[in-house]
């Protein structure tokens, strides 16, 4: 759900079809009243059958002006990545997400995260796709005025693994048109491994490794940044978790200055909490 203003919110999510599976749906909100809710017109070449379709995120430039992102499921059983305009609480029919060069024509499991609009014409959304060798791959999907872009590869640091890769974007946010901050996660030989990415509206860059707080595990690494705000385009702060030595789960900021990360700090704990295999 998204509230771009105090009396106005555009919420998505899905419900169970009498016949066709999930379908995603769109419902406006204004002054605290639901409004009629809408049926997500999935693109295409969509299963009209076991249908999974659901709208993970929904984000407002303007009152009148939000962007949805989901998945839904093709005709050949894969998982397809969408984007859906929605205009005044309505949704546009959803539009199929290209993917990259390289993404499996078969067994697809696409799904976006997160989008993020700094303008009602200028969106970003980011998730994931499956490429050709079963591996799963980052992506950045441009949306201007309305239309997806194919989606962009992210290149991964130095030291990501070459096989049995999983990376994904799990959050992204543009304070300015054509100027965001994207994060998530992807596997090295420690394992898996926080990362930003900045976006500037032309080709997408390298992400960049998160270094880890004092004390972090050295191999069966599982950190990941999960959500991120940028308050300008020189500062941002994300947030996400890590694993410890003692094998438990911490949580962690990230400050952002002008796209580069700083060291992950940890997060302090309530007193009492749990010295050994916490999991915050």
């Amino acid at each position: 759900i998204d509230c771009p203003t105090t009396s106005t919110c555009v919420a998505g999510g899905n419900y169970k079809a009498a016949s066709s599976g999930t379908e995603p749906m769109v419902l406006p909100i204004s002054r605290g009243r639901q409004g009629t809710s809408h049926r997500v017109v999935l693109p295409v070449g969509a299963a009209t059958t076991g249908q999974a379709g659901y709208l993970e995120q929904v984000r407002c430039a303007a009152a009148t002006s939000c962007m949805g992102v989901g998945s839904y499921k093709d005709a050949t059983a894969g998982t397809e990545a969408m984007i859906v305009p929605i205009t005044g609480g309505t949704p546009a029919t959803a539009q199929r997400i290209a993917l990259p060069a390289g993404a499996s024509t078969s067994g697809q499991n696409a799904a976006p995260s997160a989008v993020s609009c700094a303008t009602a014409n200028s969106c970003v959304a980011v998730g994931r796709n499956v490429d050709a060798t079963a591996g799963t791959e980052a992506m950045i999907v441009p949306i201007t005025g309305g239309s997806a872009g194919a989606a962009q590869r992210v290149n991964l640091p130095a030291g990501a693994a070459t096989t049995s890769q999983y990376a994904e974007l799990n959050a992204v946010s543009c304070p300015a048109a054509n100027r965001c901050e994207a994060t998530g996660s992807y596997f090295d030989s420690a394992g898996a491994e926080a990362a930003v990415v900045g976006i500037t509206g032309g080709p997408v860059g390298t992400a960049r490794r998160v270094t880890l707080p004092t004390g972090a595990a050295t191999s069966s690494q599982h950190a990941s940044l999960l959500s991120i705000s940028c308050a300008s385009t020189a500062r941002c702060l994300a947030s996400g978790d890590y694993r410890d030595a003692t094998a438990g789960t911490e949580p962690i900021v990230v400050p952002i200055s002008a796209g580069t990360p700083g060291t992950a700090k940890r997060v302090t704990l309530p007193s009492g909490h749990a010295a050994t295999g916490q999991y915050a």
